[in-house]
């Protein structure tokens, strides 16, 4: 999540013309795969880098590069975790067709059903007739509450403050158009949703994450921040400025910033547990097929040959074909998982820098294990 705006962080890359092979091939080495990292990381002047790679045999491959902890030198190894922002919305996207499926909900339902007595401002500002599907596909119109400047200011002197829903409610400014009428990025979507799924559940949502996705799928280190202990270490968080890498202290004093997060940004994990999620959410063991389906039910966004689905993005590209991906940046962090069908196999990257291009990382491995 930016300072000023925890915006869409998925960075298209340039795809070179490398043809589609019909299953995967290794044709690199694990040390080929580990030069690249090492490579990307030199490059974008990354501290540190970790990367998974599951193929259509399920095979899987983990890699890493650089340090957790500059400082220290600490470097990052596979228990390392990573904050992946956006890519949360995944998670979410999926839990909330999981809760569909049990008949707890509906994609018709509106915001006014679920939360009808929203504080003061936003119970003028979020149009209570917004259905689910349109939180889910950022076609609601609701402005992005991290668009405000306020909060920022408030973790400046704050940064372990523990934000209240009706604190990020009231956050939430005029629309930017009526339901339906377009599309536009907005984490106010996906932090509303996590109080819809909270209300219609009767679960607090970090039990809904663990029981019906983390469990189910053997993801042992993935955690809602700021909502639960995290066991394991979290590799500090850099920006790039001007020429130096600079601790984020946001990534350190981590309450503030994840608590506002929350729903719609605040998973820390590691690439092979990304990497998993999608691969297996693709495979058809996580959601029903016709759940699948309506999830992959795009629309067109402002962005060129990229629409958007259910908390999942779609971009066509020349060479791989079809593209399901998605992207999370937050302070100090830049994450991305892409599932590609041509190759049968999803690739997952996470950084401890904001704003870097992991994308070109995940292409480049792409190419030279196919």
């Amino acid at each position: 999540m930016k300072r000023a705006s925890f915006i869409l962080s998925l960075i298209i890359a340039l795809f070179s013309s490398v043809p589609i092979q019909a299953a995967p091939l290794w044709d690199s080495t694990p040390d080929q795969r580990t030069s690249i990292l090492e490579a990307a990381r030199s490059e974008f002047h990354i501290p540190g880098l970790a990367a998974a790679i599951i193929t259509a045999d399920n095979k899987t491959w983990e890699g890493v590069s650089g340090y957790a902890d500059l400082k220290q030198q600490d470097p990052v190894d596979a228990a390392t975790l990573f904050s992946i922002g956006s890519i949360t919305k995944t998670f979410v996207a999926t839990l909330t067709l999981k809760l569909i499926e049990y008949g707890l909900l509906t994609l018709d339902d509106t915001v006014g059903t679920w939360l009808p007595d929203l504080p003061y401002p936003a119970n003028h500002t979020v149009n209570p007739s917004i259905t689910i599907r349109q939180l889910l596909n950022h076609t609601s119109g609701i402005a992005s509450y991290t668009e405000r400047l306020i909060p920022w200011l408030v973790l400046a002197v704050d940064a372990e403050h523990q934000w209240t829903h009706d604190e990020v409610v009231r956050l939430m400014g005029p629309p930017k158009f009526n339901p339906g009428e377009s599309w536009s990025y907005s984490n106010s979507n996906y932090y509303l949703l996590g109080m819809i799924l909270e209300k219609a559940s009767g679960k607090a949502i970090v039990q809904l994450l663990h029981e019906e996705l983390f469990n189910l799928l053997g993801l042992e280190t993935t955690f809602l921040d700021a909502a639960e202990p995290v066991p394991f270490p979290i590799a500090k968080g850099y920006q790039y400025v001007f020429g130096r890498t600079l601790l984020d202290p946001l990534s350190v004093h981590r309450t503030g910033t994840y608590s506002y997060a929350w729903t719609a940004g605040a998973l820390v994990s590691r690439p092979a547990d990304v990497a998993r999620f999608l691969h297996e959410l693709f495979a058809g063991h996580v959601i029903a097929s016709n759940s699948l389906d309506t999830m992959l039910d795009t629309v067109p966004t402002k962005m060129e040959q990229t629409e958007y689905g259910l908390g999942i993005m779609k971009y066509e590209s020349s060479s791989y074909g079809t593209i399901w991906m998605h992207g999370g940046m937050i302070n100090g962090y830049t994450a991305a998982v892409w599932h590609v069908p041509a190759a049968q196999s999803t690739i997952a990257v996470t950084a401890n820098l904001s704003g870097c291009n992991v994308d070109a990382v995940i292409e480049r491995l792409l190419d030279a294990i196919y």
